[in-house]
């Protein structure tokens, strides 16, 4: 029987599956959709800004090798928003997809995404702090108990203060497939709208 840490690492190589199958959905889908652009766009764009921020923040911090972190880190990373909360990539995708659902007007979608992406997410931490406990040891297992896994503290349990390791340039080389990927999803959005176009 698989245990989740199995299951996190299997999710955690497909991971890059996760948001094209909600993301098609939302845009194909015209069930349900509610006409407010000027409350839903404006909130989906903020959600949008702060979620990029997030992620762009995190990754200065975590380095190059954001997108396999658990078998690549090299050192610890407790400082930027780490110091805050042990997963904020991930938390940063939450509202970033969260703004992009919002963006495609189906805000009745939203708590399914998120539940959905929460288990993914949740199992895929399993793994990688699976990973990150061989590797690190007592340090990490203090880390463990001291920062939050979702939650933000306000209190920070390190020096959040640290300079980030990665300069803005390479984190856009890093994710210049992110970035690619959001500007084809928003131009999407606006051409849903625009053409009021769906499958179901």
């Amino acid at each position: 029987m698989l245990n989740k840490v199995a299951i996190g690492e299997r999710l955690f190589r497909r991971r890059y599956l996760i948001w094209p199958t909600l993301g098609l959905f939302a845009l194909f889908c015209g069930w349900g959709k509610w006409e407010n652009e000027l409350i839903l766009w404006p909130l989906g764009f903020l959600l949008l800004g702060i979620g990029v921020w997030l992620r762009a923040r995190s990754i200065r911090y975590i380095g190059g090798g954001a997108r396999l972190k658990s078998r690549k880190a090299q050192k610890l990373i407790v400082s930027g928003p780490y110091a805050y909360v042990r997963n904020p990539i991930y938390i940063a995708n939450f509202l970033v997809f969260s703004g992009f659902i919002l963006l495609c007007e189906l805000p009745w979608f939203l708590p399914f995404a998120l539940g959905f992406l929460f288990i993914q997410y949740s199992l895929i931490v399993s793994f990688e702090e699976d990973l990150l406990k061989g590797k690190f040891g007592l340090p990490y297992l203090d880390y463990l108990q001291r920062i939050p896994r979702w939650i933000p503290r306000l209190r920070v349990g390190y020096d959040p203060s640290e300079l980030p390791p990665s300069s803005l340039r390479r984190v856009l080389r890093v994710e210049r497939g992110g970035i690619l990927n959001l500007i084809l999803m928003i131009g999407l959005a606006i051409l849903k709208e625009v053409t009021h176009f769906h499958l179901f």
